[in-house]
């Protein structure tokens, strides 16, 4: 099973607004926020982060 982990983190309250593509999300204060995402592998002899990078 794979999963994809994707947080997004703002500066202020984190109360989100989608916009009306049904897509771009903004938040409702216009602070400043981020989104990161990793796609994990999970299988019965353990998980893997597959999108982990040696540069970070």
């Amino acid at each position: 099973m794979t999963l994809a982990i994707e947080p997004i983190i703002g500066l202020n309250t984190g109360n989100t607004k989608t916009m009306s593509d049904n897509w771009t999300i903004l938040t409702e204060d216009g602070s400043l926020a981020v989104q990161v995402e990793h796609t994990v592998l999970v299988t019965t002899r353990g998980n893997e982060i597959l999108t982990l990078s040696s540069q970070f």
